[in-house]
């Protein structure tokens, strides 16, 4: 079994790659491919390493997913990254939506440090910041221009999303139901790193949404293909089509 202070190590080199990523995004000046790599492949990377790192330290300190304090901590790191995204959306409040993702940041390490200490503080800011994803989503500006051609960070997440949901639901769960062979020791280990790909495969979605590669329909056909089984294959397909 995989000691705790291995899954603090996974977690705290995660959290460096997402916030180092945050910060070439916010330092990136006009060269915007390199803060779109920044905040996909690196924050992203950071993301994904932050989670599954974060689960294994419950399953090994036997606590509780349902703890209030770790679910404001996940919803703040989505919102940070959610926020990174919005940046790209226009020049003209970049500067505000990326204060925003920091503070999204720090909240997320308050988090993880205060726990249940800081509780109200986390929901008042969690409740002020979704308020402030919903205004920029829904505010009209032309959005920072990307030459990123068929989108190598999207087609590897759709990739990845679409073979752990094919995993969870032909091999795992028929072992699981079928067979009695429970091949995660009972850890959910299928089930939270698909349920993490998935995430972070709608956020890839939301940003091509945002620079205007894709359109709100076919977003929300993305949305769909990412509950069937080689959904995201098929849709990485048609996106990479329309980019041609």
């Amino acid at each position: 079994m995989i000691s705790l202070l291995t899954w603090k190590l996974l977690k705290y080199i995660g959290l460096i790659v997402f916030s180092g990523s945050l910060a070439v995004v916010a330092t990136g000046g006009q060269n915007q491919q390199t803060r779109w790599k920044a905040v996909n492949q690196g924050m992203g990377a950071g993301f994904l390493l932050l989670w599954i790192g974060g689960y294994g330290m419950v399953k090994s300190g036997g606590l509780q997913l349902s703890l209030s304090w770790l679910g404001y901590g996940q919803l703040l790191s989505i919102l940070c990254l959610l926020f990174a995204y919005l940046s790209f959306k226009s020049t003209e409040h970049s500067k505000t939506i990326l204060s925003l993702s920091f503070t999204s940041l720090v909240l997320t390490l308050i988090a993880m440090i205060m726990k249940d200490s800081a509780l109200n503080l986390l929901r008042v800011t969690a409740a002020l910041a979704i308020l402030a994803a919903i205004f920029f989503i829904l505010k009209k500006q032309n959005p920072v221009q990307i030459d990123d051609g068929k989108h190598p960070w999207f087609k590897l997440i759709a990739w990845s999303e679409a073979l752990s949901l094919i995993a969870l639901l032909f091999i795992y769960m028929p072992l699981k139901y079928l067979a009695s062979i429970n091949l995660d020791d009972g850890q959910g280990w299928f089930g939270w790193i698909h349920g993490v790909l998935q995430i972070i495969f709608i956020l890839a979605l939301s940003g091509l949404l945002i620079i205007r590669k894709i359109n709100q329909a076919q977003f929300f056909s993305g949305l769909l293909a990412s509950m069937l089984p080689f959904g995201t294959i098929l849709f990485d397909r048609h996106v990479s089509k329309s980019a041609d």
